[in-house]
């Protein structure tokens, strides 16, 4: 009967956490077009002096996973010291875990990579001559 509950239990936690990370990947992607759309002439006259597509997009990747990382990490510490706190009042030991912190930053790069790969391809397929006019 335990078993059962702390199933369902995980299981719920589990959906609310993929939501999560798809609504912040979401976030994630606007805050990549929004910096697309604001940086239209700097990419334009990046493109003018040479940076090739791939520059272009490899720059808007790497914003958006560090956006996400900074998130994760940031998510991952406060998550550290409220179960802390948490585990202080109920006479608990909580031990943080390096593979569980592994696990989170590597979904942030992901959601990040993933997140970003339309901005970045917007960004690198805008014509030079068209932005600059």
């Amino acid at each position: 009967m335990m078993g059962s509950v702390l199933n369902t239990l995980t299981l719920f936690i589990a959906g609310v956490a993929a939501i999560s990370l798809f609504i912040a990947g979401i976030g994630v992607m606007n805050m990549v077009y929004t910096s697309v759309s604001e940086r239209t002439l700097e990419i334009g006259i990046k493109r003018s002096i040479g940076a090739r597509r791939k520059d272009i997009k490899r720059e808007f990747l790497v914003e958006g996973i560090v956006i996400t990382v900074t998130g994760g990490v940031i998510g991952y510490v406060l998550g550290i010291i409220i179960a802390n706190i948490i585990s202080y009042f109920m006479h608990m030991v909580i031990i943080p875990n390096l593979f569980t912190a592994s696990v989170a930053i590597g979904i942030s790069i992901v959601i990040g990579i993933v997140s970003s790969i339309i901005p970045a391809n917007k960004a690198a397929s805008a014509n030079t001559i068209d932005i600059l006019k």
